[in-house]
């Protein structure tokens, strides 16, 4: 292997140990933090080199390392102390098969007598290359105890045409100093990182990490920052992004690792896909979310595979733990659970001073299927666009929604007129999101003021399913069979008018509200409704004139709440869900009443069972139908049934006759004639 170019490192000092004559490693290089040598190294227990030199001298490698192969180092001089151990390691396996290649090292590390105190397995990076463009792995060993020991890295590959592995250079210990100025201290501030306090490796001469910006930034470097976490949390990773490369074809991206340098086989990877920007100062916000970080020592690194972007403004901090559930409105209230505007939390009523690129991000928990969006936005100018990107948690899979907002006012100081923007043709599944307000302008100034962020929704509720009930307005569609000429039992999450029944459950449908237990065993139904209209979680009876299936019910107002009336000793309970109604309940089914037994008896949803305190066994339903009054029938105490009210006249069509003259009447189920 041959290059002429030189790693260079701005947080961990290194530098080559010369010479080969001596066989094992000085304690200086544990302690100092200077380059192991190689060349001091056995591969495989034997005095074989196992170093390869570059033409200049200036980077000593293992190379021609195999698969089970090792490297064994014999050290002195530790000090009873924590050490990171850091490394380059440059990797191009080829796969075999459809699988990628896996490459990893193991290190273990003895004291003078055999007793293993460190077995890390570290993970290794494809960087297509053999040679000069290292990427660098940083560990915590832990504490070592005073004295001598010996270190064994062992090679190892999976799905790969040959059993080489990687080759590795630059070994170092240094001592661990959690208090260094070179260690981000985090929970902190949502100041951007300081980039001189990375480690940049890179090949690339002009390679610039100190102006406030990764630049020059080209495949196979990296850059590496050491966090102390302090408070264990969620914790959200933000950056920027451009390219303005000729030619590029999009497939290159940055990857995250985030390594835990105090435990063992605790890295976390994420792909950044690196868009092109067409200008390096158009920068694209991307976000990460580390769930539940624990305290500790961790080495945070960009590693560039692909397509040289510039990367800006790293940010990390806690993220609010809450989410925003939806459709439920969105309010001034909820903008305190964004993470970031450009950076800052957004910790005020609504998104305000925000500069081309700015943006707010939001963890949603959608219930429903979202239809629409809205949101009041204020703007003198007549370039202000805001972008809402929601990403799925589960899958990665993004929607995008583009809203121009015009100008609201030609005073160039009035940011506080509003208007109401909407978007509606976009649809988003219920699931987990993340939410991505950016604001843009073409000048790179301020873009507009919004608040009162809502969403609409498409709700299906069914009796063939479970539903959980969110408070939103939305468009229903209410799946509920009922057949025709047959009292039933309805409760519905939202208001219905009276004069919309017909309209929705078809011509002739008749809904009777429960109203007053004149007794124990008693209880009246009214078709004239209080406030002329069925109330949200209260339940009905109903009955259609034709078989009634579904309905589409746009724009309604759905409200979680329990679907339960009580009238005197009554209870008249609604359910959203399959299951069982209580033993000794009573309950319609086929223009009949019925009680529960002991055996169980099922309901679908979007019905209604009734229950007393008192304990009856015989009851009677009365419905007044437009001042005549009718009997569902009475459930007698021997559990049988008579389909009207006892002693009670009633005329053929069935109807309550409360002062009979001569005619045909039905009075205890039989025909009665009075002359």
């Amino acid at each position: 292997m041959k290059t002429n170019k030189i790693i260079k490192s701005l947080l961990l000092t290194v530098a080559l140990a010369g010479g080969a004559s001596n066989t094992w490693a000085e304690s200086q290089a544990m302690i100092a933090g200077t380059a192991l040598d190689v060349t001091k190294a056995t591969k495989n227990g034997d005095e074989t080199a196992v170093a390869t030199k570059t033409s200049n001298n200036s980077v000593t490698y293992i190379d021609g390392m195999k698969n089970t192969n090792t490297a064994t180092f014999q050290l002195t001089g530790f000090a009873n102390q924590n050490y990171n151990l850091s490394f380059g390691a440059a990797s191009n396996p080829q796969k075999s098969g459809t699988d990628e290649p896996t490459v990893s090292l193991n290190f273990k590390i003895y004291d003078n007598n055999s007793n293993l105190e460190v077995d890390r397995d570290v993970t290794i990076y494809n960087n297509a290359t053999w040679d000069d463009q290292f990427a660098y792995y940083t560990f915590n060993t832990g504490t070592l105890t005073a004295g001598d020991k010996k270190m064994v890295i062992t090679y190892s590959s999976t799905g790969v045409t040959s059993d080489y592995t990687c080759n590795v250079a630059n070994i170092v210990f240094k001592a661990s100093d959690i208090n260094s100025n070179n260690v981000i201290s985090l929970p902190s501030t949502t100041a951007a990182f300081d980039l001189a306090k990375a480690t940049a490796v890179t090949t690339h001469s002009s390679a610039n990490v100190s102006n406030g910006y990764l630049d020059y930034y080209q495949a196979g470097n990296n850059v590496t920052f050491f966090l102390n976490v302090t408070e264990a949390a969620d914790y959200v990773l933000s950056f920027g992004e451009s390219n303005n490369t000729s030619g590029y074809d999009g497939t290159g991206y940055v990857l995250v690792v985030l390594d835990n340098m105090d435990s063992n086989n605790s890295t976390i990877t994420n792909s950044v896909a690196v868009p092109y920007t067409s200008s390096w100062t158009a920068y694209v916000n991307k976000y990460l979310f580390f769930e539940n970080l624990p305290t500790g020592n961790y080495s945070l690194k960009f590693l560039l595979v692909g397509g040289g972007p510039r990367v800006t403004t790293i940010k990390m901090c806690k993220k609010s733990s809450t989410f925003v559930t939806l459709p439920a409105t969105f309010t001034n209230d909820d903008y305190s659970k964004g993470t970031f505007n450009d950076g800052t939390y957004v910790d005020n009523s609504n998104l305000d001073s925000f500069k081309d690129g700015g943006t707010a991000t939001y963890l949603l928990d959608v219930k429903y299927n979202l239809n629409a969006l809205s949101f009041s936005g204020a703007t003198p100018r007549t370039d202000a666009k805001a972008t809402f990107t929601f990403t799925n948690l589960s899958t990665s899979a993004e929607t995008s929604k583009e809203v121009t907002i015009s100008q609201t006012s030609t005073n160039s100081s009035d940011w506080s007129t509003y208007q109401t923007f909407t978007a509606s043709d976009f649809s988003l599944a219920a699931g987990q999101y993340q939410l991505v307000i950016t604001m843009n302008s073409t000048s790179g100034q301020y873009t507009a003021n919004v608040k009162d962020l809502k969403f609409g929704a498409t709700v299906a509720l069914s009796e063939d399913a479970t539903n959980t009930i969110y408070d939103c307005t939305a468009d229903v569609t209410l799946t509920r069979s009922i057949s025709k000429d047959m009292w039933s039992t309805i409760v519905l999450p939202f208001d219905i008018e009276s004069d919309a029944v017909e309209t929705i459950f078809g011509t002739g449908a008749k809904v009777a509200e429960l109203t007053s237990s004149s007794n124990a065993t008693t209880l009246n139904f009214t078709t004239t409704l209080t406030d002329n209209k069925m109330k949200a979680n209260q339940p009905y009876a109903i009955k259609v004139a034709t078989d009634f299936t579904s309905a589409t019910i746009d724009n309604v107002t759905i409200i979680a709440g329990t679907p339960t009336q009580t009238v005197g000793n009554w209870n008249f309970v609604g359910t959203y869900e399959n299951g069982t109604i209580p033993d000794g309940s009573y309950y319609f089914s086929s223009n009949k009443l019925w009680q529960a037994s002991s055996t169980g008896i099922r309901m679908k949803p979007f019905r209604a069972y009734f229950n007393s305190a008192s304990g009856a066994r015989e009851i009677k339903f009365l419905i007044d139908e437009d001042g005549q009054t009718t009997a569902l029938g009475t459930l007698r105490a021997d559990g049988s049934m008579s389909t009207q009210a006892e002693g009670m006249f009633y005329s053929i069509s069935g109807q309550h006759i409360a002062k009979p003259t001569k005619g045909l009447y039905i009075v205890n189920g039989k025909k009665v004639i009075i002359k």
